[in-house]
């Protein structure tokens, strides 16, 4: 065999090497740098599905208990705050360059979600009423964020921490009736009454 035919056959190994056929897909570039970016893909929708489902978690937990009460911040409304959140900050993440501050979009959530908070509050009967909802609401912001952020068993514990605030401070609100006086307290200014639960 002369040297030419050594030195085709070298190069064409070496291209069998890195391009081998992927059955409907054709020829696919197996090389070192394709490899990584492809396991990289896999990493990014893999966390894609864990900050969905963690998203959907700790929104619905929290809204349970608000809609058991009857608040405005439901299941469904504390899913979409977290989960919006979480597509906000994650697009910012995922976008940052040397000359990209991910900490403005989370200036603009904090900002956004101020509105919706907001939004729950009203005023009756010299009653400012809905403080609790507004502040569920800014929590579940700042749950998604984390989310947003990657840390995940920061968010879970902070979710589980705000239900049993939300549980345990209502319980212990009907075992004491030194807690259920003014707005507290269905009947408005009487310290007398069912209270009126956060």
């Amino acid at each position: 065999m002369s040297n030419s035919q050594t030195g085709f056959l070298g190069k064409f190994k070496i291209v069998a090497v890195f391009c081998q056929p992927t059955g409907d897909k054709g020829l696919f570039l197996k090389g070192s740098v394709n490899r990584k970016r492809y396991k990289n893909m896999e990493i990014v929708i893999t966390e894609f599905w864990i900050k969905l489902a963690l998203s959907i978690f700790c929104g619905g937990i929290i809204g349970l208990e608000r809609q058991i009460k009857g608040k405005p911040s439901g299941i469904r409304t504390s899913i979409f705050i977290c989960l919006g959140t979480n597509i906000f900050i994650s697009l910012g993440v995922v976008n940052i360059d040397a000359n990209v501050d991910v900490t403005r979009v989370l200036g603009q959530v904090v900002t956004g979600i101020g509105f919706l908070g907001a939004g729950v509050i009203i005023a009756r009967e010299g009653l400012v009423l809905g403080i609790t909802s507004a502040s569920v609401i800014w929590v579940l912001a700042g749950i998604g964020s984390m989310i947003g952020f990657s840390h995940f068993i920061e968010a879970i514990v902070i979710s589980i921490v705000t239900l049993l605030i939300l549980v345990g401070v209502g319980f212990i609100e009907n075992r004491f009736s030194i807690l259920r006086g003014g707005m507290y307290s269905k009947n408005g200014g009487s310290t007398v009454g069912k209270k009126e639960s956060v």
